[in-house]
């Protein structure tokens, strides 16, 4: 069963505006938006608009990246500024020979099309349940390179260049 569409119901969903709307339509129809506008049903248009591709681009997820690395660093200044000493003892004493993972595990926070963000839950939730037992040791602040470092290893598993 699908969603309930109204008359002009059918473009409060769209977000990018109505100039990204035309050329999506375009892109995907071959056909122009205006004119069909004024040619066709709205229920025939509702549904053609509603059909239209997820206009997810690799630069809206790099975005979502970003806000997902500035979010693990603010998590970990918080952490960082919150133990006190004995607490930072104790925590290395109760962790020894572990192991940190070999990149930082970096929840994805960002807001994402639900099918993406369920696909990198299912990684986060994966590399967590690898490196059960490992420990998290952000090494102070981050620069620019330790940034795109830290991105590198999943831009493959996105597509994204």
């Amino acid at each position: 069963m699908g969603k309930r569409v109204g008359a002009l119901t059918c473009l409060d969903a769209v977000r990018d505006g109505w100039g990204a709307l035309i050329g999506r339509f375009r892109r995907q129809y071959g056909a122009d938006l205006r004119e069909l506008l004024v040619s066709l049903p709205w229920q025939d248009l509702a549904i053609l608009v509603d059909e239209l591709d997820s206009a997810w681009s690799d630069t809206d997820e790099n975005t979502a990246r970003l806000v997902d690395l500035i979010n693990y660093q603010v998590e970990c200044e918080h952490v960082r500024s919150t133990t006190s000493p004995a607490e930072a003892r104790r925590a290395q004493r109760e962790l020894a020979g572990r192991a940190a993972p070999p990149v930082p595990i970096i929840r994805p926070v960002a807001r994402r099309p639900a099918a993406v963000h369920a696909r990198l839950m299912v990684q986060y939730e994966e590399l967590m349940a690898r490196h059960e037992g490992a420990v998290e040791t952000p090494a102070g602040p981050m620069g620019p390179r330790a940034l795109l470092a830290l991105l590198h290893p999943y831009r493959a598993d996105l597509g994204v260049v």
